[in-house]
């Protein structure tokens, strides 16, 4: 019953949203959540049991930014005549079309209205932050399709693999399947364009038996068929290279995980526009996936520009927290959950950076190799404008394999599909040690890559090894299970480095820090629980 009355709350909010431009958009910000029906204290009301009991295994408290937007405030200045796309409750919000701009002082003297905001800033002009670029224009910025033939089993697995065998053995994750972590009991929210044929994919045979798609959602045009033979298939590829189960043809990274299918992309055949709304569709399916207890969320899209050149980011705006999305994604990464982001495909072209929200300070974003582990030169480069690295790591996106919308295993290149080779595998090694929070694995998952000690803006810390990430979390879980005293961040650390208390009744009373030689760095004694920066 709590599961129908969260689905029906959803949909209600929803109802008002629209796949094209109605008119020029603004947000509006509300005031407050007075005279809610929801209360902090029944958060069984808004989120799933899944999604309450992965707060608390990770010890996050249930907050005033998860109550629901007062759903009396959106019909209010729905009636006025504007026209509701999308709705945050994170940031008590709402994304609008208002085709009469005349009404604008008439919202905005409502009582619980904060503010109406034009969405873009029309005074924006790109601008590049001069890097070395190493390598000649290789295919482009988007993602390709090739087709593919059967490959041959590899014997003492559990999976027969096929061709899904070499990209996974990148990243040593045939350990993780062979030790019975594939998937099971996690769940991955999927937020991209269309999900063609997935309800008839004899890919996904295995998922549909055991009722492991949870559901879908399009945040776009809400009650429209994500499979529905006209939609994108992009959303559908990337699921494969997670979900696929095609014994001796492809085996995806969680073939075994549970699945929520998000629609907030608008790029369904014919059309294909690029607005900025659509980073706010992001963000109403980020909070979905939160409210019904994702763990990992794929996002295998990223945006720069729009054709609206007003609403363009520039690579300023790559700092970690700006854009709408990003902003999004550290909020979604602070309520528990692994956001695993496309580094972008832009290397190659006039921008050549990160997209958003990849720059996010909490995103794992995923460049991409090529099948012999070199970097691809349109997989998009770091830094991110604040000077942090990224992408984080990488994995293969060039001819990576994949099932497409009629069931044929074929090769597709992108960051795309490099994103969920690493989403399904994260999945795979949360399920190892579910007592350990989305943080400490972001962390083993950095700390295993081929790069760690010596990162670049090109592969970032470089090609993660997932056996050695199980072993690093397995310690971080050996240490953190008998007291959980501190975190450290960011490791490694240049200059400036966090320590903090992660049990409010514990202490720090002995700190030491050593290099990695063994050198020691310092010594300090306190008498409370404490928080630097060294």
């Amino acid at each position: 019953m709590k599961i129908f009355l969260l689905t029906q709350f959803f949909l209600s909010l929803m109802v008002f949203a629209h796949a094209q431009p109605l008119g020029p958009a603004y947000v509006v910000y509300f005031t407050d959540k007075d005279n809610s029906p929801y209360s902090i204290n029944d958060p069984s009301a808004f989120l799933t049991q899944a999604a309450i009991e992965r707060r608390a295994m990770q010890g996050i408290p249930i907050q005033m930014d998860d109550i629901p937007v007062n759903a009396n405030y959106l019909q209010a200045i729905s009636d006025a005549g504007v026209q509701v796309a999308a709705v945050s409750r994170w940031f008590n919000m709402a994304g609008v079309w208002i085709l009469n701009e005349n009404i604008i002082p008439q919202i905005e003297a409502l009582p619980f209205v904060l503010s109406v905001e034009p969405m873009g800033d029309g005074s924006k002009q790109k601008k590049h932050k001069p890097i070395e670029n190493k390598f000649s224009p290789d295919c482009g910025n988007h993602d390709f399709i090739y087709n593919s033939v059967p490959g041959k089993r590899t014997l003492n697995n559990y999976f027969d693999y096929g061709l899904g065998l070499h990209q996974i053995q990148m990243i040593n994750g045939v350990s993780l399947h062979n030790q019975g972590y594939r998937g099971q009991g996690m769940v991955i929210a999927v937020l991209d364009a269309g999900f063609r044929n997935v309800d008839n994919n004899p890919a996904f045979d295995s998922l549909r038996a055991h009722n492991r798609i949870l559901g879908t959602r399009d945040f776009v045009q809400p009650g429209n068929n994500v499979y529905k033979p006209t939609a994108h298939t992009h959303g559908a590829n990337v699921l494969s290279i997670m979900a696929a189960n095609l014994p001796g043809q492809m085996i995806g990274t969680a073939p075994e995980a549970s699945y929520w299918l998000l629609r907030t992309e608008d790029h369904d055949p014919p059309a294909s526009p690029e607005y900025l709304m659509e980073e706010y569709f992001w963000i109403s399916g980020a909070e979905f996936a939160d409210s019904v207890g994702a763990r990992v969320i794929n996002s295998s899209l990223g945006y720069t520009e729009f054709d609206d050149p007003s609403q363009n980011h520039t690579y300023e705006d790559m700092n970690g927290d700006i854009t709408p999305i990003t902003r999004a994604a550290n909020r979604a990464a602070s309520k528990g959950m692994l956001v695993v982001n496309s580094a972008g495909n832009d290397g190659s072209s006039d921008w050549y950076y990160i997209i958003a929200p990849a720059d996010g300070f909490d995103v794992l974003a995923v460049g991409a190799v090529t099948a012999d582990s070199t970097y691809v030169p349109w997989s998009s480069k770091g830094p991110s404008y604040d000077g942090r690295v990224k992408p984080d790591v990488a994995a293969q996106g060039a001819s990576t394999r994949l099932v497409n919308s009629v069931g044929n295993v074929v090769t597709g290149s992108g960051t795309s599909y490099s994103s969920p080779v690493i989403a399904g595998m994260a999945a795979c090694l949360w399920q190892s040690r579910l007592d350990q929070s989305n943080g400490m694995v972001y962390q083993a998952i950095i700390n295993s890559a081929s790069q760690f000690l010596n990162p670049d803006f090109f592969t970032g810390y470089g090609i993660p090894d997932f056996e050695q990430a199980f072993t690093i979390l397995g310690s971080a879980s050996a240490i953190t299970s008998k007291k959980a005293l501190i975190r450290v961040y960011p490791n490694p650390v240049t200059s400036l480095m966090k320590i903090e208390t992660l049990k409010g009744g514990d202490s720090i009373k002995h700190l030491t820090l050593h290099d990695m030689t063994g050198r020691e760095l310092l010594r300090r004694n306190y008498s409370l629980n404490y928080q630097t920066s060294i």
